[in-house]
């Protein structure tokens, strides 16, 4: 009770649950906002939204000719079969051939879906958006027998030298408010960007800054104190 009965002691629990407040305020920022990143589409644009199995969605900002569309047409049917390719190499546990669709920097990661069993049917794919040259598909996996836990996974395929290779996956859990046609993670679509240290960056600085304001204040209040009692 002497411990807390002391008025300095008190301030400075008042002052540090002040900063892990401000801390946690700012992670919750940190981690919320980057979720479905994206870049917004020019007014009258085709907005970047997900669509029905066997549908394509533009890329956002784009204002395709007949040309265009062939060519998205084209990139989307070319690949559906290599992602399904892919995710049947990876259910059925053949990591070599599942690696050969992958580009070089993703072939010495972890390979997703680990937990799916090889029972498990390759579902269609929703298509978050496509291009000529690049197609977001999105898929959802039972998860368990049960089927009570969906897992989600988002599989981007870009074409680079004349060969469509798969450069992004990220896998999540579906819930109440997200799921198959609106699951986007960091650095999915076209425009976002992973979480990473610069992401980070401005959480870092405003952390520092509230430190240091807390510090000015609790020297301007002693400094007040110690002129009341001279």
């Amino acid at each position: 009770m002497t411990f807390l009965g002391s008025p300095r002691v008190r301030r400075r629990l008042a002052w540090l649950a002040l900063v892990l407040g401000g801390a946690g305020v700012l992670a919750l920022v940190g981690v919320l906002l980057p979720n479905n990143g994206g870049p917004r589409a020019k007014p009258g644009a085709p907005s970047l939204t997900a669509t029905e199995p066997g549908e394509t969605s533009p890329l956002p900002g784009a204002y395709p000719d007949a040309a265009t569309e062939r060519a998205r047409a084209k990139a989307v049917a070319t690949v559906r079969p290599l992602a399904a390719r892919f995710l049947t190499a990876v259910v059925q546990r053949d990591p070599a051939l599942a690696r050969s669709l992958l580009i070089p920097r993703l072939r010495s990661g972890d390979l997703p879906l680990s937990s799916v069993p090889a029972s498990e049917v390759i579902p269609g794919a929703t298509v978050a958006f496509s291009g000529p040259k690049l197609v977001g598909l999105v898929y959802q996996f039972s998860g368990d027998t049960s089927g009570s836990n969906p897992i989600l996974l988002a599989v981007r395929v870009k074409k680079a030298n004349g060969r469509w290779l798969i450069d992004y996956l990220r896998q999540g859990h579906a819930s109440r408010s997200i799921y198959e046609t609106n699951f986007s993670p960091p650095g999915f679509s076209p425009g976002s960007q992973s979480t990473s240290f610069t992401a980070w960056l401005p959480l870092l600085l405003g952390f520092v800054g509230l430190i240091l304001l807390v510090v000015m204040v609790e020297r301007a209040l002693s400094h007040r104190r110690r002129r009341k009692f001279l």
